[in-house]
């Protein structure tokens, strides 16, 4: 509630929120973590919350990598939005053994370019067109771009905002299994 601390503990520290300034995504993402004697590898580039020792919250940082080139039914998109879930906190402490990927699932943002094979079979991934898009591992959404299959993509409602469309699949998708996987409706 406003006007009141928030307080959390880890089992050892116990922590307070407080506003700080600190990276946003209009500060340029940090430098790649090449050595510096090794040259960035060409082509696009872009940055991602990623994690230096897995399991370990306080290494998240923004981290510069090579953006992979596409497979056909894929596409990328410049990220506006993203949310995090219940599975992207098991993931980020390390309570996942066996699952690769990054943080994020549900993502809204401007198709930034599509592949050749999926533009054919997919006239709503136009370049500029705005997209909620799902996906899979290793692809997350925390990111500048996300790699995204089409078939997991739809246009955006035109009249939501950012917050409440990388909201609603998650939420669709509890409802949709409650009722007809565990409630036999």
């Amino acid at each position: 509630p406003a006007g009141q601390a928030h307080l959390a503990a880890d089992g050892v520290t116990l922590m307070t929120e407080r506003l700080q300034p600190g990276w946003t995504p209009t500060t340029p993402a940090p430098p790649p973590e090449a050595p510096a004697e090794t040259a960035p590898a060409p082509g696009p580039r872009g940055w991602r919350l990623a994690f230096a020792t897995p399991g370990q919250l306080g290494s998240l940082a923004p981290r510069s990598y090579a953006l992979p080139p596409l497979r056909p039914g894929e596409f990328r998109l410049t990220v506006s939005a993203s949310s995090l879930q219940f599975k992207d906190v098991m993931l980020a402490h390390g309570l996942l053994p066996g699952i690769a990927g990054e943080l994020g699932m549900e993502t809204v943002g401007t198709v930034f370019e599509v592949h050749p094979v999926t533009a054919a079979g997919h006239p709503h991934l136009a370049v500029g067109a705005r997209v909620v898009a799902l996906l899979t591992p290793p692809h997350g959404a925390l990111a500048s771009h996300a790699t995204a299959h089409a078939t997991l993509s739809c246009l955006a409602p035109p009249h939501w905002a950012d917050a409440d469309i990388v909201a609603a699949p998650t939420a669709w998708m509890t409802v949709l299994y409650a009722l007809r996987d565990r409630g036999r409706l």
